[in-house]
C-alpha cells in the first residue's frame, strides 16, 4: 500500500501527461476504498477492535492478525 500511496507524487514528478497524477491518485483512492470495504464484510461494533480491523484492512488487506513466522496456526480475529 505504501508504494501505491506514493505513486501519485512520483507520477507528478515525472514529465508526463497532466492526467497521470490524477489517474494515479484515483487508483490509490479506489484501492484504499476496496480494502476498507472488504467484500462487504461488516465492521465490528464501535470499540478499539474496530480501529484495529480498519488499520489491518488498509495496510495488510485482511481483518486478522497474521500468525507468527514459522507457525502453523490459523490467523485469529482481534
Amino acid at each position: 500500500m505504501v508504494a501505491l500511496a506514493t505513486l501519485p507524487v512520483l507520477s507528478w514528478m515525472v514529465d508526463g501527461p497532466a492526467i497521470l497524477p490524477v489517474a494515479a491518485g484515483a487508483m490509490s483512492l479506489l484501492t484504499l476504498a476496496k480494502r476498507i470495504e472488504a467484500n462487504r464484510r461488516p465492521l465490528p461494533p464501535p470499540d478499539p477492535d474496530r480501529r484495529r480491523v480498519i488499520v489491518r484492512r488498509m495496510l495488510f488487506d485482511r481483518d486478522t492478525r497474521p500468525p507468527p513466522i514459522g507457525s502453523t496456526e490459523h490467523p485469529t480475529r482481534g
